[in-house]
């Protein structure tokens, strides 16, 4: 009986065998069978060679047996011709794709055996899609060269390329769309600008916070200057050599070509520079610290730190030089009035005088043996028989007594004035 499949790499020699025994002894053919169809016969005998086996030889094979006695022998096999996977040129080697298209599809048809696996690769980034490669909105990033690659196991893998080139309006990128600086310094803003056509035009706008507008198309313009570096991409870029507040608003850079236009916003602010701020600091600093020690001091004197041996002090000066301050005169700028009842009032004057600044004490009472109008001095009693005077001459050393002691009070009186005024 023959082998039931053969398997045999293509380009190889295949070997079929088909063995018979019969009585009598039979004769062999080797047929193909197409479908319903049978294609030869191709050889007899035991033996059927194919040599440089190639894919199309791949199929059913039917051994046939005949010596009279029916029904005829019949014997198949099958032949596997393996290949390597090969990729048929469904697609083109450049596909252009408009900017912007929803959805963009492309297959990729390989046939091998064993049947191969297919993918699709991206070549400058190494990313991989299934087949069919689907590309959604597609923009001037997803174009590149792109690779269909088929695997075969026992086989090297195939490989056949394209270049998707995407055409339309030109796409304007950036990295930030704010920028915040300080006073006095440099600004760089810069845009990527991808298109193809190349734009026909690269201009700045400015706007600024009160509407008013300007335009920058290129070179040097006051502290701005504008300039256009082509290498694998298209960069715009706008320099502000020294930053102020005239230099604050929003700038927009836009590109056109025949298919449309595209821009990018940025926003600039100026903060002050850093002279002002270290200024604002040190001057908040010192307010804060001024604030502090007028609370510190007002606290103090509210709750009498401050002032309390001030006011002890004060009070124990006396406040005779308080009256002499005020009112400036003395009891020496009056007339002395010569008589006896005026020399009582003086006397008693002198007296309250001497006790003014001092706790009021309360007067001894009288002695019986002395003068009412006497003061400071001793006298015997008028029985005394060693002082018998009149009564005038009584009165006279008692006026000169007075005077005496009236004269030293005043004197000294008068220097305690002029030391108070100099005090004033």
């Amino acid at each position: 009986m023959p082998k039931m499949s053969v398997v045999v790499i293509e380009g190889q020699s295949a070997n079929l065998t088909c063995e018979v025994d019969s009585s009598p002894r039979a004769s062999l053919s080797w047929w193909k069978l197409k479908k319903n169809l049978r294609e030869g016969p191709l050889g007899s005998g035991t033996l059927l060679t194919l040599t440089n086996v190639t894919r199309n030889d791949r199929g059913t094979y039917q051994c046939r047996a005949i010596n009279g006695v029916k029904p005829d022998g019949l014997g198949t096999m099958a032949l596997d011709v393996k290949y390597p996977p090969y990729i048929r040129p469904s697609f083109p080697k450049e596909q252009s794709v408009i900017y912007g298209q929803g959805v963009f599809s492309m297959d990729c048809q390989a046939e091998g055996n064993p049947k191969p696996q297919v993918k699709w690769r991206r070549k400058d980034v190494n990313m991989f899609f299934n087949n069919p490669m689907t590309l959604s909105d597609v923009g001037y990033l997803e174009e590149g060269f792109y690779e269909c690659i088929a695997r075969s196991e026992g086989f090297r893998e195939v490989r056949r390329g394209t270049f998707i080139n995407v055409i339309g309006r030109p796409e304007v990128l950036s990295d930030s769309s704010a920028v915040s600086v300080t006073g006095g310094d440099s600004v760089r803003l810069s845009c990527t600008i991808l298109a193809d056509p190349p734009p026909d035009k690269i201009t700045w706008l400015w706007t600024g916070p009160s509407g008013d507008e300007r335009r920058y198309d290129g070179g040097r313009t006051g502290d701005v200057e504008v300039k256009t570096i082509v290498e694998n991409a298209i960069r715009s870029e706008l320099t502000i050599k020294s930053a102020m507040n005239a230099h604050v608003g929003d700038y927009t850079c836009q590109a056109i070509n025949k298919f449309g236009s595209d821009q990018k916003e940025f926003r600039v602010s100026v903060t002050g520079s850093a002279v002002a701020v270290v200024g604002v600091i040190a001057g908040s600093a010192a307010v804060g610290m001024l604030l502090a020690i007028a609370a510190i001091v007002a606290l103090s004197i509210r709750k009498g730190w401050i002032g309390r041996d001030k006011k002890k002090k004060k009070s124990s000066k006396p406040t005779e030089s308080l009256a002499y301050c005020i009112s400036g005169r003395s009891t020496m700028d009056y007339p002395v009035i010569h008589s006896k009842k005026a020399d009582t009032l003086n006397q008693r004057n002198v007296i309250e005088l001497q006790h003014f600044d001092k706790t009021p004490r309360p007067r001894p009472p009288p002695k019986v043996d002395k003068s009412p109008y006497t003061s400071g001095l001793s006298y015997s009693s008028s029985n005394d028989a060693g002082y018998d005077h009149s009564s005038a001459e009584r009165d006279k050393l008692r006026d000169e007594d007075i005077y005496i002691l009236r004269n030293s009070y005043y004197n000294k009186r008068q220097h305690r004035q002029e030391a108070n005024v100099q005090k004033c």
